[in-house]
């Protein structure tokens, strides 16, 4: 199989898997709701335990939930792509259908 025969974007494969959080390295939370109309993403990232990062981001009151769920992934790896560390990174979530869309591989 030549890789050229796909485009990039099919390449990608995000296994995930169901774990509690060690309070070690980087750990990162994701969420997006929709309550009342308003919808929003957060993100808060923990450095061995300390809070060290957060944010929020309103949406759309059009957006759905899973959209929202989707921004905040989204919030947590431009945020991942600014740090300069070696330590492991985890990145938790509750959507488990943007999960699942994540991790289908695409031929």
């Amino acid at each position: 199989m030549d890789l050229f025969d796909f485009h990039p974007l099919k390449w990608w494969y995000f296994p995930y898997t169901c774990s509690d959080p060690k309070g070690t390295d980087v750990e990162i939370f994701t969420d997006g709701s929709k309550i009342n109309g308003s919808v929003g993403s957060s993100v808060v990232v923990f450095y061995h335990g300390a809070l060290i990062h957060s944010l929020e981001h309103r949406l759309s009151d059009f957006a759905s939930v899973y959209q929202a769920e989707a921004h905040g992934l989204d919030l947590a790896l431009t945020f991942v792509l600014t740090l300069q560390c070696w330590d492991a990174i985890r990145i938790y979530t509750d959507s488990l259908s943007l999960l699942q869309a994540l991790s289908v591989v695409q031929s």
